[in-house]
């Protein structure tokens, strides 16, 4: 089964990821399937790493963007591929309505937890943005299918959400995400390279197992 993260990635206005560095982990439920991933922060540099099972076993994808680069590199590590391909900006495109979805704030949760939510004609939203020291708003453009880039950059917050729940006017789950683990370190320039003897490829379709 093809299960395709459609990510769009701008460059034109990206900050400083200053303040919290390290490794956020993260529970994903997009178009029917549910993989855990993790999103490296650094400075002006922006991870995500996430493990499936491929046609040709498990496998590994990385998405990296740095500040000031026009083009999102892709690693991919399987047992019968180990290289990465570089996608324009300009090439990418959200699947999802969710572009205008507008955000109010109703509730705190908790000291550092807020409830956002939103609709419009197609679906239902809520977010439990974590108050933290990271400023992600400037890579909103990165995850068109991700409603909480939305909010990050309607509203202008900073911080990382710790529950998403997107649901149609049925009640059916689209979209949602859930804050496992947040491990606040160092990483290294290497956490974001590409590894050595890794081969140049065109973009292609992740494939997932049946």
């Amino acid at each position: 089964m093809r299960l395709i993260f459609i990510l769009l990635i701008t460059v034109n206005s990206l900050t400083s990821l200053a303040g919290f560095e390290g490794v956020i982990t993260s529970t994903i439920f997009n178009q029917g399937q549910s993989v855990e991933v993790k999103w490296f922060i650094k400075e002006d540099m922006l991870k995500l790493s996430m493990g499936y099972e491929g046609e040709s076993g498990p496998t590994t994808a990385e998405f990296i963007v740095k500040k000031g680069e026009e083009t999102m590199t892709v690693i991919t590590t399987s047992a019968a591929y180990n290289g990465f391909s570089e996608i324009n900006k300009s090439t990418i495109s959200g699947s999802l309505n969710i572009h205008n979805l507008f955000f109010q704030k109703t509730e705190t949760t908790s000291e550092d937890v807020v409830k956002y939510q939103a609709k419009n004609n197609q679906y239902n939203c809520a977010i439990w943005q974590k108050e933290i020291d990271i400023q992600l708003g400037a890579f909103s453009a990165f995850f068109q299918d991700d409603p909480a880039f939305v909010l990050l950059e309607q509203l202008g917050l900073s911080g990382f959400p710790e529950k998403v729940l997107l649901t149609n006017h049925n009640g059916e789950l689209i979209y949602a995400s859930t804050v496992i683990n947040i491990e606040q370190r160092q990483l290294s320039s290497s956490d974001f390279s590409i590894p050595e003897g890794y081969q140049k490829r065109e973009p292609v379709e992740m494939e997932i197992a049946k």
